[in-house]
């Protein structure tokens, strides 16, 4: 005869948070391979003590948005809440409000062209050329 063994409580996790991934962790390694974030950080430095991401996180985060939901820049955070944000590039959606988004992009207008060099640069760097038998011509 068999014996019967008493029951014990089941233990249930916490419930489950189905988020987009898409190719946020190749736009990830991608941004972290240029030092976008660094680059836009050094050109843009943040002047509040208390800011909660700097200029080029936020820059990082938009850059993703743009490569995985090709949309108008509108409602970034709800973007975020959806897809992986905060797992894949460390940036709580909270964060990427409308005015801080904004701030960043006022920030960085002034210092374009430097930025766009730099990341040029740094992608030469960090992927040479594209093309082995391209001449450049």
């Amino acid at each position: 005869m068999r014996e019967r063994r008493s029951r014990q409580p089941m233990a249930y996790g916490g419930p489950s948070v189905e988020k987009v991934l898409g190719a946020l962790p190749v736009v990830a390694e991608y941004c972290h391979r240029l030092d976008l974030a660094g680059i836009v950080d050094r050109a843009c430095p943040i002047r509040e003590a208390v800011a909660i991401l700097t200029h080029g996180q936020v820059i990082e985060a938009l850059v993703a948005n743009r490569l995985t939901s090709p949309s108008p820049l509108y409602r970034v955070q709800d973007w975020a809440w959806t897809w992986a944000v905060g797992e894949t590039l460390g940036i709580a959606p909270a964060t990427l409000g409308d005015d801080r988004i904004a701030r960043a992009l006022d920030a960085i207008a002034p210092e374009l062209d430097r930025i766009v060099g730099s990341v040029g640069a740094q992608a030469i760097a960090a992927f040479g050329r594209m093309c082995p038998g391209c001449t450049g011509t």
